[in-house]
């Protein structure tokens, strides 16, 4: 899903430029709303690139049934068998994807 937030970016960036401004002219008030904007900003920019809307559904991850300290989560491709042992797991930069208790799975909405 493509999600152009450019225009909305763009305003915040200004609006942080103004605080930015009024930093520089020695208005300490200024600097909670400019780190307000920039985590705003930063977000929208995370959500643009990864195509997140507010029509995404957010699934958290469950703490583990198993509790001990080599049990873990794994994403595996099952290719549409059964068969446990045609399985393979999925790896991104030839790493395991091994989602840790409480991540977040998103699913374009």
């Amino acid at each position: 899903m493509n999600i152009d937030l450019s225009h909305v970016i763009a305003h915040l960036e200004d609006l942080r430029e103004a605080q930015v401004q009024r930093l520089r002219a020695g208005d300490p008030g200024a600097l909670s709303f400019k780190q307000e904007l920039d985590l705003a900003i930063d977000c929208l920019k995370l959500c643009e690139r990864y195509g997140i809307s507010p029509k995404s559904t957010v699934s958290r991850l469950p703490e583990p049934i198993t509790r001990t300290p080599s049990s873990e989560f794994r994403v595996i491709e099952d290719h549409e068998l059964d068969d446990r042992s045609a399985w393979t797991e999925v790896t991104i930069d030839g790493e395991p994807l091994r989602p840790l208790p409480g991540a977040l799975l998103i699913e374009p909405g």
